[in-house]
């Protein structure tokens, strides 16, 4: 398992009203193209956009994106991509937080690198 959460914020405090859920649904898949799993189904209320992933999920918030993915995946390549659709999408232009974990791989040879360890 693999847990990827983003934070984002803006210089500009009275700008237009930012908010990630404003990135359109086809921009979601192209991102998550590049970290190796696709969009299943989606759910949304008031506070959150929830996406059952082919390799987990995904929760999209005003200001919060959490890409939780297990098996090959590859979440940290989609960071590029992800920063890039905020940035157009949404009004936010700062990352403010990144926060990464995984848990120990039952086979770390089957993981691509930088996945495999957190070794150099």
């Amino acid at each position: 398992e693999k847990l990827l959460e983003v934070w984002f914020t803006t210089k500009n405090k009275s700008g237009p009203e930012c908010d990630l859920r404003n990135i359109p649904r086809a921009a979601l898949e192209q991102m998550l193209t590049i970290a190796k799993c696709e969009i299943i189904s989606s759910m949304s209320n008031s506070h959150v956009d929830a996406y059952v992933l082919s390799e987990s999920s995904m929760f999209l918030s005003k200001r919060r994106i959490v890409l939780k993915t297990c098996g090959t995946t590859t979440p940290l390549d989609c960071l590029e991509k992800m920063i890039w659709l905020v940035k157009k999408f949404t009004g936010y232009d700062m990352v403010e937080d990144v926060f990464y974990s995984r848990k120990n791989f039952q086979r770390p040879d089957l993981q691509l690198s930088p996945y495999r360890s957190f070794e150099r």
